[in-house]
Order: structure tokens, then sequence, then C-alpha cells
């Protein structure tokens, strides 16, 4: 793993492979320590290059096979951060990992929304905190509204699955792919046992 400044690195084989889950769960606890040690907010950048070519489906059904590997990983070691909910279909949904709730943007090659076509898969994991932080300090409308306009100059149009936390569940915007109302999350949140 490689540590820039805020923006953590790290390439993992393939998206959604069981040992890939636990390596990435062990990256986002680092992640985690070194926000929590000096107050920052950091993002891990997990690629995952050995990776065949996805569809948009494909891609989405890997991404959430990851990220329930990850929760299996991480439920017997962490709660769910309390802040957020874990229900999947609620608005205040966001995945938790370290008992840290973070907000997942997938990449690949073949998404229809070039603002996340990506040369190989990757997955950004960014905390949800640092969202909380931008509201209370005024900053999120304004950083939203300039990505929202960067995506109409690239693309002609706001990518319609995006929407503000608490107004529908984040867990439809993670692939990036446009899903029907008929979407449904692929994630159940387990128990312990």
């Amino acid at each position: 793993m490689v540590n820039r400044e805020q923006v953590f690195l790290a390439s993992y084989g393939e998206l959604g492979e069981a040992d890939r889950c636990a390596e990435v769960c062990h990256d986002l606890y680092e992640v985690l320590a070194a926000s929590e040690a000096d107050s920052s907010l950091y993002s891990l950048v997990a690629v995952f290059p050995a990776q065949a070519n996805h569809t948009e489906k494909a891609f989405e059904r890997a991404l959430w096979d990851q990220l329930k590997g990850m929760h299996e990983v991480d439920r017997n070691l962490f709660s769910w951060d309390s802040c957020v909910s874990e229900e999947p279909t609620d608005p205040e949904f966001s995945f938790s990992v370290g008992g840290a709730a973070w907000y997942v943007v997938g990449l690949h090659p073949a998404s229809s929304r070039m603002s996340r076509q990506f040369a190989v898969p990757t997955l950004i994991f960014n905390r949800h905190a640092q969202f909380v932080a931008l509201r209370d300090q005024g900053r999120y409308n304004q950083m939203r509204d300039r990505i929202r306009e960067r995506d109409v100059q690239l693309q002609g149009s706001v990518n319609p699955m995006l929407k503000d936390h608490g107004d529908v569940s984040e867990a439809i915007q993670y692939s990036g792919r446009a899903a029907d109302t008929e979407w449904s999350c692929p994630f159940v949140q387990r128990q312990l046992s």
C-alpha cells in the first residue's frame, strides 16, 4: 500500500476474490488508524488489475461480492458504524468497515458514465465522516455542485444515480450504473451468530 498524503493506493488481484476481501479490510483498518492518529480524513483507492473486462452489471455484481466478503471478514471484529444505517434500503445507509462508515465509488472501463471510467476495476473508499465535516464547514454543497457541473461538461448531464445522503440509499450509487426502480441491493448485513 502506498500513502500519498491523504490518499492510500493499493493493488489487489481480482475484485470479489475472498483473499482480496481480507486484504482490503486490513488496508482500510490502516487508513482508519492513520486518520484517527492525526484527525485527517483519508481515502483508499483499491485497484483490481487482474479482473477481466466487465459489463456494467457484471462489475456491479463483483463490487457487491467484494463488499459482502469484506463484511464477512469485518463483522466478527467490529460493529457497524452507529452514525449510519446498516440496512441498504435506508436513506441513511453507508457501508461500514472497522466500525467506520465509507462511501464507495466504483470505477471500471465499461462504465456508461465517463466520470466513472478507469483502466481497471477500482473501488474508492471515502470516509463518511469527511462528508459530514464538509457539511459542518458549509463546503459540501459547493463541492457537490462543482462535481455535478463537471459531469455536465463531460457528458452533457448529471449522473441520474447521484443523490444527496439521506435522500435515497447510497447503495444504488456505488457501481455508477443507471439502475431502474426495480433494483434491489444484493447486500444483507449479517448479525453475529
